[in-house]
């Protein structure tokens, strides 16, 4: 049976989140690494908005991490934590920008108007 393939290692991601002293540049080096990989999996327009939507997520998952949202005895897994967590940054991304994409230029430039 061929072993697949993990991008990141859960077991020392585990060992990593759960240390007292925090070690913030390997933390974010996996952070990004996840956060580079999930978005593979969505379609963007182009590579602007992919690259604000995986530094929005790991901006968030730092987030949560210096809150102690995470709490071990909660959550078992801190990889399926964080991947829920970039996952659901990238939704609020797309979101979003779909609502702000739907404007049309008419409603953008009435507004300008109405303002003056």
């Amino acid at each position: 049976m061929k072993k697949k393939f993990a991008y990141i290692d859960n077991e020392r991601f585990k060992k990593i989140i759960f240390h007292p002293n925090i070690n913030h540049n390997e933390i974010c080096i996996n952070f990004f690494t996840m956060a580079q990989n999930l978005c593979q999996m969505y379609r963007w327009r182009d590579s602007t908005q992919q690259e604000d939507a995986v530094s929005t997520a790991v901006t968030h998952c730092i987030t949560l991490l210096e809150r102690r949202t995470f709490i071990p005895a909660k959550h078992s897994s801190p990889f399926c934590y964080f991947t829920t967590v970039i996952r659901n940054s990238y939704y609020h991304t797309i979101q979003n920008d779909k609502k702000y994409s739907m404007l049309p230029l008419e409603e953008w430039n009435e507004q300008d108007n109405s303002e003056e």
